[in-house]
């Protein structure tokens, strides 16, 4: 394990607070078991798809064309194991619906003996610690009903006087009706439900709480950001733990793992390398994350290439976010796969991917 210097024992002291870990169990042992679905001693294909940004039209194109589910919605993957790499709130009208979707296929899968994988990008973290500047109107507007007016009037009655001195601390001077006014321009019909279903107590911040960061399925290591070698220190379960605390507490603050840059949920070191700092090595930091968690390859989203599915790094990063969105206009894509061979997948068909090593099974 590489030394990490003065930021590992700031990072020490962080994953000590909140996880109640001992120096000595932080780093002792880092290596996950592999996660282990299918039938009948089965080998089951792995489908993965990276950031969606709030636009259902491709999710659902891309779901249709990986025979993961049906033209109702339900899953028909059998005994494939999905992974989508977060990602899939802000920029797009459609974030609920591709979230109820993908709730729905995580209950009907284990029946098949299937898995469903969604994992907590950057934006997700974001919506829960509310961090609401990429928000879609769209996305307020989907939890709109016919009692959202009165939602509104009975919250701005009940929190008048706080909402009053907030807006007066910025601008004394305003009247009573200019900030009612102001406030109704911010608070669009449906903000104050999507508000409660994105809190930790909703179901929607409940089901992003619980989901992972970080995760292995045979030996590939998935991520939304990337892997850096300080935050490799600790094993996933920890990383895993970390995340959900911090999104239980909404903590938005810069050096939880949620925010930070070394993250897994922002890390681009492993596409970009770091320019800010002179002498490193990325493709030494992937070989030395590889070996810490037995894996082979590194599945991530969040740096986008929309030109498609990108391998790189001597074949051991695979780039699946593809800026499917409408929002980036780039080509929808979701990656394969199987028997140790992976795979590009667009509308158009499918391109054999130049990979480092077979699967590691």
């Amino acid at each position: 394990m590489p030394r990490a210097g003065k930021f590992a024992s700031r990072l020490y002291a962080y994953f000590l607070l909140i996880t109640g870990l001992s120096l000595l169990t932080a780093c002792a042992s880092v290596q996950d078991a592999p996660l282990e679905v299918g039938q009948n001693n089965s080998i089951p294909k792995i489908i993965a798809i990276g950031d969606m940004h709030g636009d259902y039209a491709p999710y659902r194109a891309l779901m249709l064309k990986a025979g993961l589910m049906d033209q109702q919605g339900n899953w028909i993957g059998g005994d494939t194991i999905f992974v989508q790499t977060g990602d899939i709130p802000d920029r797009g009208p459609d974030t609920r619906k591709i979230i109820e979707s993908l709730q729905l296929l995580e209950q009907q899968a284990p029946s098949s003996g299937g898995k469903v994988i969604p994992m907590v990008g950057n934006h997700e973290a974001m919506n829960v610690y509310r961090d609401l500047r990429y928000v879609h109107p769209g996305e307020y507007a989907a939890f709109a009903d016919e009692n959202s007016e009165a939602v509104r009037r009975d919250h701005y009655a009940t929190h008048r006087s706080d909402i009053e001195a907030r807006y007066r601390k910025k601008s004394p001077k305003l009247t009573a009706d200019q900030i009612k006014t102001e406030w109704e321009k911010n608070t669009p019909l449906g903000k104050l439900e999507h508000r409660a279903a994105w809190s930790p107590t909703g179901y929607i911040g409940k089901w992003v709480a619980r989901n992972q960061v970080v995760t292995k399925v045979r030996g590939y290591l998935f991520a939304h950001g990337g892997y850096s070698q300080e935050f490799s220190c600790f094993s996933l379960d920890e990383m895993n733990i970390a995340a959900e605390k911090a999104l239980r507490k909404q903590d938005r603050s810069r050096d939880n793992i949620l925010r930070h840059r070394l993250g897994p949920l922002w890390y681009r070191g492993n596409v970009r390398g770091r320019e800010d700092e002179k002498g490193f090595d990325a493709d030494r930091e992937i070989d030395m994350v590889l070996r810490t968690y037995d894996a082979t390859h590194i599945i991530i989203g969040h740096t986008r290439n929309e030109k498609g599915i990108r391998v790189s790094r001597d074949g051991r990063l695979v780039q699946i976010d593809t800026g499917a969105s409408a929002h980036y206009g780039g080509v929808p894509s979701f990656l394969r796969v199987e028997n140790g061979e992976f795979f590009a997948h667009t509308k158009d068909g499918f391109t054999k991917l130049k990979v480092s090593v077979a699967d590691p099974s």
